[in-house]
């Protein structure tokens, strides 16, 4: 252990044994800053031959900004040390510790296996050369989760021999994003496989996921890779293979790359490009890549759909694709952008030539692999003037003739004027895509879209995806013409769904509607992802997506979030004869003035999953359910009045009881809007469900007559129950008048505690707000496998014992705390000071940063037994066994 009051100065250090151990720092080791010290060493700290070691705490500080100096002088500089070395390791663990100024890479793991890195915090300058965060090489089963790495070159490099590596949720800038090589340096070189990089995030970077290989013969490989969710924030080249790599053209034969890639996925990548060309596959003609797989890809360049570039590229993509898809699927060369590439390299390219890449960009598009049929080949013209609804209706026809798995009809970049136009089906093939990556524009002579009521419409088709580009229906004309109240028609609704099954719409935007912007008529399996509708605010009657028909049926509301202008944002009022069916809603969040928004539902029936703010509304059957659950009891069905003035005790027991009473695998007791009065209420189990829900979308309030409360010392109490999640609302416990009595020093009682778990298991405290308490706000005693998550507990800061979480009680276990950050009052932030007759046990601990005046705070563990997972600041000082937690007992008794 390195205590926080020492700060050694440590020049090379070379560590090497086998066994248990753990280096646990909470000072700072720092380097000296003569840099020539660790020139033959070629590192600073290195563990070689080591097994079972864990590395936590602390802070190493490397200096090496005067190499840095040095080096961007161009003087006579050594390469520099790398700071913390593992090499023939094994069973490691490295977490929650800061590395800084690093001279050369930060953290290497060299020819090691089972190594987990979490937690950690890597920064050096921008500028610093050759900093690599995290260097991976001839290693297995490393895994590098929840980590923070600033840089001046790659994020994290993985170098060859590399296998079974697992990264999530790293977050990179500045920096050269995390890559993959460089490969094929030499002849025989080891490959690299089995590589996942999931969840992480990019800003400023100058690459985000790269793969790289020398351009030189070798029998190197990159194969089955995952890039598997990535935001990407102003990154110069968000995907990018380069297989030319050759830096300043030094030490590169006459050759092409023979690394061979392969079997690559990316999927679910989001954000902005620094580059107009935010996918570029740039790969070897004797190696071609083969088996990329892309999916649900999403990068904008200056508030433009992206570019995209492939030599050499084979493979496929599926989903929301922004840029298009240049992979492809058969043998054929990558034609249009080799030939773009070639006009890059060469100035006087000959005018056949040039002839031949106008010819290929009208006929040889392929987003997917597919069939292509590009518009401008059947006589579009992207001018914004010409009308170009015959040459549509002609692809179209192309299209749907198509009996192909796959077929696209492609809209390229450009302005193309469309009068009404109505697509028909049905089509031969079950997957057809409109792929725009243009604009589609209407005329701003709103007469000519009178008669037909839309301006385009697709009729009786069936699996298809229409995604991408800008629909702009220039309705602003008839805007002001119904602002003067003339004799103006009703409008042109922009586009229309009509009997149509199994559609997606993804990734486009609607401007300027005469009337509705989007259609969904009597249709159904319709699934809307991604849009940007936006019309005046004082557009008439121009709303955004519009449900009608005969039936609705299986519409998906996903990744949805804002405010409300109106206290409820979701409202399903669907009919009576023909129920909305199969609405499935997913990660939605909306607010309105500040808190959690309302729902209200109709003959709404579905499912709800990830957060809902609002609580969703739908039904799971034909029963009146007002939150969709299985079956669901509304305390006012059972005498409750939310008035805020009667007392609802009775009422609310009574909607307990018939939950308790029944069996079935789900069953939640609802409390709607509105303000809920309750004097002291004991819900007593066991319940046959062992899956109850408490949901709270109103407010429950106590009297401010304290002495209501005095006898049962509670306000509401759970006993012996299981199973049981409480979630929403808030709790007002009105207890400002009980502080003032003892603020006076009057005769007081004790006060109530608002919220109490008495011998109860497998509880769920979620997403409510608990105020102006008695006493302690929420008590758990005598019980187990309790989770809170995601509560707002709030008392002035002199009411007297509010605590906000109070355990108490013969045995605390199950216990988890997760997703906490903030910053504590005092230096220690997490502190388990248990029974020794009843230590704690099962706490569970996930990703917690609590800090303490700037720098990480402390932990202190008596008789508290469990693990923790993810960023821990402070470090855990659970225990995973019987011993006692001495060293930090130690630290508590001395403060």
């Amino acid at each position: 252990m390195v205590p926080k009051q020492m700060e050694p100065q440590t020049t090379v250090q070379h560590f090497s044994r086998h066994g248990q151990q753990c280096v646990q720092i909470d000072g700072n080791l720092v380097a000296s800053s003569d840099y020539t010290l660790y020139e033959a060493a070629g590192y600073w700290l290195k563990f070689k031959s080591v097994q079972g070691l864990t590395f936590q705490g602390g802070q190493l500080d490397a200096k090496g900004s005067a190499l840095w100096e040095c080096k961007a002088q161009k003087t006579n500089c050594p390469d520099g040390a790398r700071s913390l070395v593992f090499n023939d390791a094994k069973d490691i663990k490295l977490t929650g510790f800061t590395s800084l100024n690093s001279e050369l890479f930060n953290i290497v793991i060299d020819t090691s296996s089972n190594v987990q890195v979490d937690g950690l915090n890597i920064q050096s300058a921008a500028t610093s050369p050759n900093t690599d965060g995290i260097h991976v090489e001839q290693s297995s089963g490393v895994t590098i989760t929840n980590t923070y790495i600033k840089t001046g070159d790659d994020c994290i490099s993985i170098g060859q021999g590399t296998q079974n590596l697992w990264i999530e949720k790293v977050t990179c800038g500045p920096g050269h994003g995390i890559s993959i090589g460089s490969l094929g340096k030499s002849a025989n070189e080891a490959g690299v496989q089995n590589v996942t990089v999931k969840n992480v995030a990019f800003s400023g970077t100058t690459n985000g996921l790269r793969i790289k290989s020398w351009e030189r013969s070798s029998n190197s490989f990159a194969k089955q890779i995952v890039f598997d969710g990535a935001t990407m924030d102003n990154v110069k080249n968000p995907i990018i293979i380069d297989q030319h790599y050759c830096p300043h053209n030094q030490g590169c034969p006459s050759e092409n790359s023979g690394v061979k890639i392969s079997n690559v996925v990316y999927k679910n990548i989001k954000g902005t490009s620094a580059t107009q060309v935010a996918v570029d596959f740039s790969c070897s003609a004797s190696a071609p890549c083969q088996g990329i797989s892309m999916a649900n890809v999403e990068l904008t360049y200056q508030g433009q759909p992206a570019k995209s570039s492939c030599e050499h590229a084979f493979g496929s993509a599926t989903g929301t694709m922004v840029p298009s898809s240049c992979l492809q699927s058969s043998g054929g060369s990558n034609r249009r952008l080799m030939i773009y590439k070639l006009m890059a390299k060469d100035n006087h390219i000959s005018a056949v030539v040039l002839s031949l890449f106008i010819l290929s960009s009208f006929f040889l598009h392929s987003t997917d692999g597919a069939a292509t049929y590009n518009v401008l080949s059947y006589g579009a013209k992207a001018d914004g003037a010409t009308d170009n609804s015959a040459a549509f209706l002609k692809a179209w026809s192309a299209v749907c003739a198509q009996s192909d798995a796959a077929v696209t009809m492609y809209v390229p970049s450009g302005s193309f004027l469309l009068h009404p136009t109505l697509f028909t089906g049905p089509c031969k093939s079950k997957s057809t895509v409109v792929q725009i990556d243009g604009n589609l524009v209407a005329s701003s002579d709103y007469t000519l879209y009178e008669a037909a009521g839309y301006w385009l419409k697709f009729k009786n088709v069936q699996g298809l995806t229409f995604q991408g580009g800008q629909l702009d229906a220039k309705g602003s004309a008839l805007w002001e013409c119904k602002a003067q109240k003339t004799n103006c028609p009703d409008g042109a609704r922009s586009l229309v769904f009509n009997d149509a099954k199994d559609i997606k719409l993804k990734g486009f935007t609607s401007i300027n509607s005469e009337l509705f912007n989007i259609v969904i008529d009597t249709s159904s399996n319709v699934q809307v992802d991604g849009l940007n509708i936006q019309s005046a605010a004082t557009s008439p009657n121009t709303d955004g997506i519009h449900n009608s028909g005969v039936k609705i049926s299986n519409v998906v509301y996903k990744n949805i979030k804002g405010t409300s202008a109106t206290q409820v944002a979701v409202d399903f009022s669907c009919s009576a004869s023909a129920p909305c069916q199969g609405i499935s809603m997913a990660n939605v969040e909306l607010t309105y003035q500040g808190q959690p928004a309302k729902s209200s539902c109709e003959h709404a029936f579905g499912s709800a999953t990830g957060t809902m703010v609002p609580s969703s509304c739908l039904q799971s059957s034909g029963s009146s359910n007002p939150n969709g659950a299985a079956a669901t009891y509304n305390v006012l069905s059972y005498g409750a009045k939310a008035d805020g003035a009667t007392d609802n005790s009775a009422a609310f027991l009574r909607a307990w009881s018939a939950v308790c009473a029944q069996s079935d695998a789900a069953v939640t007791m609802y409390v709607p809007s509105g303000s809920f009065l309750l004097h002291p209420t004991l819900f007593t189990g066991p319940c046959k469900s062992k899956s109850t829900v408490v949901q709270i979308d109103g407010n429950l309030v106590a009297s401010s007559d304290y002495t209501l409360y005095e006898a049962a010392g509670y306000w509401l109490k759970f006993k012996n129950v299981q199973g049981l999640t409480f979630q929403g609302g808030q709790l007002d416990a009105k207890g400002s008048a009980l502080w003032e009595c003892k603020a006076q020093k009057t005769n007081c009682p004790d006060g109530a505690r608002s919220l109490v778990f008495n011998d109860a298991k497998d509880i769920k405290l979620k997403g409510f707000t608990s105020i102006n308490s008695e006493l302690f706000n929420i008590v758990i005693d005598t019980s187990s496998n309790v989770q809170v998550d995601g509560l707002n507990i709030q008392s002035a800061a002199t009411s007297p014992n509010t605590d906000g979480i109070h355990n108490s009680g013969v045995k605390i276990s199950n216990v988890v705390y997760k997703n906490i950050k903030g910053t504590s009052a005092t230096q220690v932030a997490v502190d388990f000071s248990c029974s020794a007759s009843a230590p704690c046990q099962g706490i569970s601990m996930a990703n917690v940063q609590l800090t303490y005046k700037g720098q990480p705070a402390k932990s202190s563990c008596e008789h508290a037994f469990g693990s923790a997972t993810g960023t821990m600041v402070p470090s855990s000082c659970l225990q995973s066994s019987g011993s006692s937690n001495r060293r930090l007992m130690a630290f508590v008794s001395n403060n």
